[in-house]
């Protein structure tokens, strides 16, 4: 169980788990990683030029 803390403490909650507990989750996006803008906007793609 002292493995399981420490991976779940380094990669997440719920990151591994026993085969006990299930597979089956309620997967949500994770509103906190999105993007603040919802589409890109073409004026921050940088301009790259060969030659």
């Amino acid at each position: 169980m002292g493995a399981l803390d420490e991976i779940n403490t380094r990669f997440g909650k719920f990151a591994a788990t026993t085969a006990s507990q299930g597979f089956k989750r309620q997967w949500k996006m994770r509103s906190e990683m999105k993007s603040p803008a919802w589409t890109t906007d073409i004026r921050d793609v940088p301009k790259v030029r060969a030659g």
